[in-house]
């Protein structure tokens, strides 16, 4: 593990994650994130959200259906089959 910034909590409690870790990791306006401790070490741990719908951020059992490489739970899939089904 590498220290990459040193940032201050805000007064509402935010930190802002750098713009570069961001991007390498897919972390976009809208992306679910899990917040991780690690009890013994008192490490917090941030990263984009496994198992969760890419479009609603809806736990996902099992890890989903996958869509392009994307976990997409069946709600948003039905809602963009229906989209989809509606140009026509």
């Amino acid at each position: 593990m590498r220290l990459v910034a040193v940032k201050t909590v805000g007064a509402l409690g935010r930190v802002v994650i750098p713009s570069e870790l961001r991007e390498s990791r897919g972390m976009h306006p809208g992306t679910p994130i899990d917040i991780l401790v690690d009890e013994d070490s008192e490490r917090i741990i941030i990263q984009p959200a496994r198992g969760r719908c890419v479009f609603c951020g809806a736990r996902l059992e099992n890890g989903g259906p996958i869509h392009r490489g994307k976990p997409v739970c069946p709600d948003c899939i039905g809602e963009l089959i229906a989209l989809e089904e509606g140009k026509g």
